[in-house]
């Protein structure tokens, strides 16, 4: 190695690699360097300002020392990228808020292949017909109707005649149920049949992600899909309308030390449209919070409800929908917790 060489080795050995890291930005330019600082974090480009605000002048074979460091690192043998989910995940962890990153989650989550009904078709039509026997006979009508015409008959085969005459009748009367009703009985299925990819997935179940959907369902198909699964599988209705958190539970689910922050979460004339349509489905919840905010404030919302006049029923349901998301948004953010039902803290 020259002598040059080694004082530049020498020179380039002596910074620490902050130094170093502030040379490349300085050398950058402002225009080539400002997509790589504008994803930096505040406290990451202080430093970098602190370094180029004391370094002084440094020279050209000191840059040079850089370059050719930060090249051959990025040809070292020992450097990889290693491209998955959790890989990924692990670096924008910081970067992103918790929202955006369980979104990524759900996104990046193995998808099974095909419906559950597609998949159903590769299991032994006798563990299908163990299983149909001992359900509700509705229930098994709706699974029956959704099987391919020769597997339903192979399953019926295998049942013994009182029990496959019930499920006979059970599919003719299957044409009315409601595909929200379908949909929840799949998740049920994936559950019982394939629970290992159901755990993968965002880890509520078939209870919680029925529960989920019907949240945001308008209050009257909501009604009527409980309705009818509660006649198909009365078990999972229960377990379901436990879980739901709508628009009514406020009354009783929400602190009223909480009211204050959830009006702020939601945006006044959204809640004036839930409020509105509240005398129809949800008047306790209509009346806590009037009653949990200054005597003022609930006089303007008087007012401005008279003034308003009637809601459409759509309106008010989507409104209502939009204050259960901002609740749910602050629990997740731990800013509040929604109360036990009475029938779950004493069963």
């Amino acid at each position: 190695m020259s002598k040059k060489d080694q004082s530049r080795s020498r020179s380039v050995g002596q910074l620490a690699p902050a130094q170093k890291a502030a040379v490349i930005v300085g050398l950058l330019g402002r225009d080539a360097a400002n997509p790589v600082l504008s994803g930096l974090q505040m406290e990451t480009l202080r430093n970098l300002a602190r370094i180029l605000a004391v370094i002084g002048e440094v020279g050209e074979d000191v840059i040079s020392g850089i370059v050719q460091e930060f090249t051959s690192e990025l040809h070292s043998p020992r450097m990889s990228v290693r491209g998955n989910a959790d890989e990924a995940l692990a670096l924008l962890d910081g970067a992103l808020d918790a929202d955006s990153v369980t979104l990524l989650r759900k996104e990046f989550a193995p998808v099974p292949q095909g419906s559950i009904w597609e998949r159903l078709c590769s299991l032994d039509a006798q563990v299908l017909g163990n299983y149909l026997a001992a359900q509700n006979p509705r229930l098994a009508g709706v699974v029956l109707s959704q099987l391919p015409a020769e597997l339903s008959a192979e399953i019926i085969g295998t049942l013994p005649v009182e029990i496959a005459g019930s499920l006979v009748g059970a599919v003719a009367r299957s044409a009315s149920v409601e595909p929200g009703v379908i949909e929840a009985i799949g998740l049920e299925l994936q559950r019982n049949f394939f629970s290992n990819e159901a755990e993968a997935g965002d880890g509520k179940g078939p209870v919680g992600q029925i529960s989920a959907i019907l949240e945001l369902a308008s209050s009257t198909s909501r009604d009527m899909l409980l309705e009818q699964l509660s006649a198909i599988d009365p078990e999972l209705a229960v377990q379901v309308g436990r879980k739901m958190f709508t628009f009514a539970d406020i009354a009783l689910r929400v602190d009223k030390r909480d009211i204050a922050k959830v009006i702020k979460a939601v945006d006044q004339g959204t809640l004036l449209k839930a409020l509105a349509g509240a005398e129809a489905n949800a008047a306790a919840t209509k009346n806590v919070i009037l009653e949990n905010i200054s005597s003022r404030l609930a006089e303007q919302f008087r007012e401005a409800l008279a003034e308003l006049g009637a809601v459409k029923l759509q309106d008010s349901d989507a409104a209502q929908i939009e204050v259960v998301v901002a609740i749910r948004k602050l629990r997740d953010a731990g800013e509040l917790a929604l109360l036990e039902r009475d029938s779950d803290a004493n069963p």
